[in-house]
């Protein structure tokens, strides 16, 4: 749908029951019948005349108008400059033969006018001209962001391009609803033969639906306006499905549309009272500036008056202060003298905010000359502020591009925040999702080995757990209680702790030796033990580590001597550098695991092994060693 349609539609509320313009080459004829809306749109049958042609006819339930289009070259020959003219001119009658009370106010300056065609037709030679004749308007830097946004969208990994493209395969596959969202969003973008064309399509698919999907669908494409806050598409929406039922749903969402309306006009015209209050203090028409402040005060939503009322009091003081000429003589004087002082320390806005307090005083020629000054200093400075940004968004887009290539992800992410920040272009949103798409990439590789990593660790406890069995079924004991620290190692499961109990149990009961305690044994040998295991010393430690804090252990005594360890407290033993803990542990417990003590004897001389021998070590470093002293 393009704008002469989306126009005509959009008059259906304020009476308009038929009209017909022929424009760029089509006839658009528009009917309401029975509160539906409807435009169709075809080659006009007939050619006009080369004089005076008679082009819209528009007519309400009481009224007609006639509209002539003056000659031109042609129908194709027409720029987008010259349809906006018409349609603003058609605007302008409507509003006398409507009684738009909006329009007949004059509210809407051709500035305004000028944007609000360039909005509708949202086509790029519609913000160039607005910029070539309003380059200082206020609608100048979005109307440049507009023109950048559109020059990029032939690039087919720009935003419209990728909407443009979703919708086509959303229509091929159905999926009518997600076809127009995608081609509403690409439409926000621009509106040009390609949309136009895809819509005509999307509407011949719908049309071609039975009445319940084509009810339904109107409706979810209603709702979807509703939640844009576009009311004139959702009007649309919401009329072509009661063309085809009318329900309740229906009358919901059309008093929530309206809803939708006022609350937009309240915000319009809250936002317009704003402006006229804001140029009223500027001017000094304090009286005026009340009286519109209190008719902002009573539809005022966001709490936004109370700063304005601050202002009007600070004015009203300022008035009642400065009423004595003289006291008014020297306040100008020393706004005057403030002003040159910010405007020779190189503050110019600060200096324009005392030519207005001034001004609020006295006109005079000074004045103004000083005024012209600090506003060729101003635009100065923000051609240097506008300089620097743009040097800045350079520099944050190459410092992400090399983070990128470093591998650096988050940072060159939060560069991208920073480019983005000064300035949102197609450049740095295809950065962006180069650099997401490649870090999400990293991310999945990086849980795949934690992946692999579990799966081994699991292979690994299943293993030693097996070998475990396996040596209990043939009587070895001590090599499964070995494999049971084996699995421990990597997985600590109540099943392992219920099989070392039924090895341990095994042991007893069958054949070897048994299995005492170190006060079974005679204490001379308890005593060589002691003095074996009270100070063990580790050597070629890494440079630069230290080891302080204790660390405990539950040992086992074997048959030939040698030590078992079956548990270990290590929670007070500290290492620095912290990342060589684990290192030092594993090797602190293979020096222990090593040392060999006298084979053990009960007081009867008979061979058995210790459990439960509970020793705790002092742990520090001297001379490059790990010594661990036996505490006692």
């Amino acid at each position: 749908m393009d704008s002469i349609e989306h126009f005509l539609i959009s008059l259906a509320k304020e009476g308009l029951v038929r009209a017909r313009i022929e424009c760029q080459g089509r006839e658009y004829a528009f009917s309401k019948e029975r509160g539906v809306a409807k435009v169709d749109v075809k080659q006009p049958s007939t050619a006009p005349r080369a004089t005076d042609r008679r082009v819209p006819v528009l007519e309400t339930d009481d009224r007609s108008i006639y509209l002539s289009e003056s000659p031109g070259k042609g129908r194709g020959g027409r720029s987008l400059k010259y349809v906006g003219f018409v349609l603003v001119f058609v605007v302008a009658a409507l509003a006398v033969f409507l009684g738009l009370p909006q329009l007949k106010k004059g509210t809407v300056g051709p500035e305004e006018n000028m944007w609000r065609t360039a909005q509708e037709t949202r086509e790029l030679a519609s913000y160039q001209a607005y910029l070539e004749t309003y380059p200082e308007g206020r609608y100048a830097s979005e109307a440049q962001q507009r023109i950048e946004a559109l020059r990029g969208a032939g690039d087919s990994g720009s935003p419209y391009s990728r909407h443009l493209k979703e919708a086509g395969d959303f229509l091929e596959q159905g999926e009518l609803f997600k076809a127009w969202n995608a081609l509403k969003q690409a439409g926000a973008i621009q509106t040009d033969d390609g949309v136009i064309q895809l819509e005509r399509r999307i509407f011949e698919k719908i049309a071609a639906l039975g009445d319940d999907e084509r009810h339904g669908l109107y409706m979810e494409m209603a709702q979807g306006a509703l939640k844009d806050e576009d009311v004139a598409a959702a009007e649309r929406y919401l009329g072509l499905a009661n063309g085809v039922r009318t329900t309740a749903n229906g009358e919901t969402l059309a008093r929530q549309i309206e809803d939708l309306r006022k609350q937009k006009e309240i915000r319009a015209e809250y936002e317009r009272l704003v402006k006229e209050i804001e140029k009223a203090l500027d001017s000094g028409n304090l009286e005026q500036a009340a009286t519109l402040l209190d008719r902002a005060k009573a539809i005022d939503e966001e709490g936004r008056t109370p700063e304005l009322e601050q202002r009007l009091a600070r004015a009203e003081q300022e008035k009642k202060t400065f009423a004595d000429e003289a006291k008014r003589e020297e306040a100008f004087s020393r706004y005057m003298e403030t002003a040159r002082r910010y405007e020779d320390r190189g503050d110019p806005r600060k200096a324009l905010e005392q030519i207005n307090l001034a001004r609020r005083l006295k006109q005079t020629s000074e004045l103004d000359d000083l005024e012209a000054k600090v506003k060729r200093s101003i635009a100065q400075a923000e051609q240097r502020e506008a300089a620097e940004r743009d040097r800045a968004y350079k520099g944050h887009v190459s410092d992400a591009r090399q983070l990128f290539q470093k591998g650096k992800y988050e940072d060159a992410l939060a560069s991208v925040d920073k480019a983005k920040a000064i300035r949102s272009t197609a450049e740095v949103t295809k950065l962006e999702q180069d650099i997401l798409r490649v870090s999400e990439g990293l991310r999945a590789e990086r849980e795949r080995v934690e992946q692999e990593r579990r799966q081994k660790i699991e292979q690994e406890y299943d293993k030693y757990f097996k070998r475990a069995q396996f040596h209990l079924r043939n009587g070895d004991h001590d090599r499964a209680l070995s494999s049971i620290a084996s699995a421990r190692k990597y997985k600590n499961t109540d099943d392992l702790n219920r099989l070392e109990t039924q090895v341990r149990n095994a042991k007893r009961q069958g054949g070897g030796v048994a299995s005492v305690t170190l006060i079974d044994i005679p204490p001379g040998l308890v005593n060589r033990y002691n003095d074996t295991i009270k100070l063990v010393e580790l050597t070629n430690i890494p440079r630069g580590v230290k080891v302080l804090g204790q660390i405990g252990m539950t040992l086992n005594i074997r048959q030939n001597g040698q030590l078992a360890i079956q548990k270990v407290n290590d929670e007070v033993l500290r290492v620095i550098p912290a990342r060589a803990r684990q290192t030092i542990k594993v090797r602190i417990l293979r020096k222990v695991a090593s040392i060999f003590l006298p084979p053990p004897v009960d007081k009867r001389g008979n061979p058995v092994s210790v459990e439960n021998w509970r020793l705790t070590f002092t742990v520090g470093t001297f001379m490059g060693k790990i010594i661990l002293r036996r505490k006692f």
